[in-house]
């Protein structure tokens, strides 16, 4: 026989973060992980575990439904959000999530650690502000968070393209609360009138994002893994966003002419009902044409789980030396970590970091790939030709990307004397 759930949830430690978290079972009876403000045994984060457990005693060990009133704290509020909005719109084609549910959850984390149990109908201009500043000074994280961020070389604050960004989605959040008569329409008015953090004023800015030297790429690429540098040619050829080079697959490679065209069913801009074609010719057909052989028509043409099997067999035609029987297969029957079979941009960029370590050149991401491909292209062919390579809508879009050519410029005023 079966043993009965317990209906007090345990009070645990979320080492990375420092927090106490819980599992409690929702209305529908599925189990859901809980957050709970503050640290880890403070008097904050124990006093809303023993608030959640009279919610629970009260509804027979589950969560009430989330449309329960206006009533909500922030963190529920932020669990309906999640469950109603952004599990349901915020996914691609083939119903995995898209990069904006983590956007979201990146933007919501530091009013929840702020404000998590304060009733939504409280949080107001003045507490926005206040998460507006924690995200720009990094003062919402922990010590443990920012040591992190110091270790990888990150600084603790957001810069204010990211803050911005971030405290826009914090108003989504109550947008969608009034249109499901969560929250009322004036606290949406009062939200929007916290102004965006100026330049100079509170935030750090980005650092901008320059076409890296083609030089560069070359010098890295002998020390690339071998589907990574076959990513890097690909996408400097055709001057496709990181993203789109690790969902390249052959489903959506139209191969009929000497130029393949590349359709993506999604993509950045899919939302604006934007198509999105990236023509490849010979150069990067060139950097795919042996990952199609290898691949079926629904498998990526870039996969972490083959480079590292390829990788491996190299090593092992390599070996000078017999191999003893005992290392003929050393793969573990249940792996903690296996390779997946898809490259995440994060995945990719670190590649190419440690690749441009191991050179001893500068930096570079794969980003700055496109913006190489667009000072390329628009040197060479014009910047209409540049536009229509990248997917621009706009000329001055483009133009951003390719930034200002140095080298045109040097070559106007040797001439001009």
């Amino acid at each position: 026989m079966a043993r009965p759930r317990n209906s007090v949830p345990t009070y645990r430690l979320h080492v990375r973060s420092g927090k106490g978290r819980i599992t409690v079972a929702d209305h529908l009876g599925r189990p859901k992980e809980m957050f709970l403000p503050g640290a880890f045994n403070s008097g904050e984060s124990l006093k809303e575990y023993e608030r959640i457990l009279g919610i629970l005693r009260t509804h027979g060990g589950k969560l009430p439904p989330p449309a329960s009133g206006l009533d909500l704290t922030l963190n529920e509020l932020v669990f309906a959000f999640t469950e109603r909005k952004a599990e349901i719109d915020y996914i691609d084609a083939d119903g995995k999530p898209t990069t904006e549910q983590r956007n979201f959850r990146a933007a919501l984390a530091p009013m929840l650690r702020l404000y998590g149990s304060m009733p939504g109908v409280d949080f107001g201009p003045l507490e926005l502000k206040a998460v507006q500043r924690a995200m720009a000074s990094g003062s919402w994280m922990t010590p443990q968070e920012c040591e992190v961020r110091r270790k990888n070389g990150k600084p603790i604050g957001w810069c204010r393209k990211l803050v911005n960004q971030h405290v826009s989605r914090v108003r989504s959040l109550f947008k969608w609360a009034v249109s499901e008569k969560l929250a009322s329409p004036m606290q949406l008015v009062e939200l929007q009138s916290v102004a965006a953090v100026k330049r100079g004023r509170g935030a750090r800015e980005p650092e901008p994002v320059l076409p890296v030297d083609p030089e560069t790429v070359q010098k890295s690429l002998p020390h690339l893994p071998p589907h990574v540098r076959d990513m890097v040619l690909f996408q400097l050829q055709t001057g496709a966003r990181p993203g789109e080079t690790c969902a390249l697959r052959p489903r959506d490679i139209d191969r009929s002419g000497p130029v393949w065209v590349y359709r993506l069913a999604s993509h950045k801009t899919a939302h604006h009902g934007h198509a999105r074609a990236i023509a490849i010719g010979p150069k990067a057909q060139e950097a795919i044409r042996r990952h199609l052989e290898e691949v079926g028509p629904d498998d990526y043409v870039f996969s972490p789980a083959r480079q590292d099997s390829e990788i491996k067999a190299a090593r092992r035609l390599a070996r000078k030396t017999p191999v003893q029987p005992s290392q003929v297969d050393r793969c573990k029957a249940v792996a903690e970590r296996k390779p997946k079979q898809r490259f995440l941009p994060t995945v990719y960029a670190r590649a190419v970091a440690r690749g441009a370590k191991a050179a001893k050149v500068e930096h570079w991401h794969p980003h700055q790939l496109r913006h190489t491909a667009a000072l390329l292209i628009e040197r060479e062919h014009g910047a209409e030709a540049a536009r229509a390579t990248l997917g621009h809508r706009t000329l001055n879009m483009t133009l951003h990307y390719a930034g200002i050519d140095l080298r045109r410029a040097a070559e106007v005023a040797a001439k001009m004397g």
